[in-house]
């Protein structure tokens, strides 16, 4: 947890691949939630691009929807 808060800055696709190895589920959902959010408003595109590639909780990929398709 504290690598992908410290890698994100600087290179959030790593920070982000390295979150399921988070052991604690509430916790890996949490920085999924907290780091893609943050990376959605920094560069939509490569996170948007990086969630179609890779396995995100569907809790998680509801709520970055939800994020950038408000209703």
């Amino acid at each position: 947890r504290d690598f992908v808060q410290s890698s994100f800055r600087n290179d959030p696709a790593t920070a982000v691949s390295q979150i399921s190895r988070i052991g604690d589920e509430r916790q890996r959902e949490q920085a999924y939630r907290r780091t893609l959010g943050a990376w959605v408003e920094r560069d939509s595109a490569a996170a948007l691009a990086w969630m179609q590639t890779n396995p995100v909780p569907d809790s998680v990929r509801e709520r970055i929807n939800r994020r950038l398709n408000p209703e």
